[in-house]
């Protein structure tokens, strides 16, 4: 049993995905050293005795948001990492155990690190809390949370496809770390993964939710976007 590993679990939502299978192998050995996860699947397909390291819930759920939320809620950790069906881990033991030293050692409330959609790299190195007034926020899924901030904070389940983003904006920037790490492989083909039709779905949301400031977001965050594929 890995000591730091063992205060890290992995949370994925899926709704019958097959990809699931390929997420799990990619943390498998460090489910096997003592991380811990959840499987929340908004079907009834997904048999437990075929993810023999996972937790697997089989629940009914109200879209992605809550789904998350209910995956959350349990979480018995002190941190937790997001990977859904068809996303695979790419860092390493390594990175997570200097990740959570660091955590340790900050009190920090979450690490902000680098993800790839697709070819396309998405790195936490030149973003800034004050760059989510102009829409643009951190990468998604490598982020690794203090599980306890969810207590008095949870996603927007009224918010379409953009709740991280809203979420994002409700944290308290005082306390969080760059570790900069490249954890995550994010699947594409999603609606917010899949190219141009997503782009114009997700610019729909914000202006759907956020009205005339919607516009703000989506002409300024292109250009955050871009910079954040910038490695230095």
């Amino acid at each position: 049993m890995n000591a730091l590993l063992s205060k890290l679990s992995f949370v994925s939502i899926c709704y019958n995905d097959p990809g699931i299978c390929e997420t799990t192998q990619s943390i498998k050995h460090l489910l096997e050293l003592g991380s811990k996860h959840i499987i929340q699947n908004g079907g009834k397909s997904l048999n437990s005795k075929d993810f023999l390291f996972s937790q697997v819930y089989n629940e009914e759920d109200y879209g992605i948001y809550n789904a998350l939320n209910k995956a959350i809620s349990k979480v018995q950790t002190e941190y937790f990492i997001l990977i859904h069906a068809g996303d695979t881990f790419i860092g390493s033991k390594n990175d997570l155990e200097e990740i959570i030293i660091h955590l340790n050692k900050t009190k920090a409330d979450l690490s902000l690190n680098n993800q790839l959609i697709g070819s396309r790299r998405h790195f936490s190195n030149l973003w800034k809390p004050w760059m989510l007034f102009f829409g643009a926020q951190p990468p998604h899924l490598p982020t690794i949370y203090r599980t306890d901030i969810f207590q008095n904070i949870h996603y927007s389940e009224k918010i379409p496809v953009i709740a991280d983003f809203e979420f994002f904006k409700s944290l308290q920037w005082s306390n969080y770390r760059k570790d900069n790490k490249l954890l995550i492989k994010m699947a594409t083909g999603g609606r917010t993964s899949s190219g141009f039709k997503s782009f114009i779905f997700v610019n729909r949301c914000y202006l759907r939710v956020y009205g005339i400031n919607g516009w703000l977001y989506i002409l300024l965050r292109i250009p955050f976007k871009i910079i954040q594929t910038i490695k230095i």
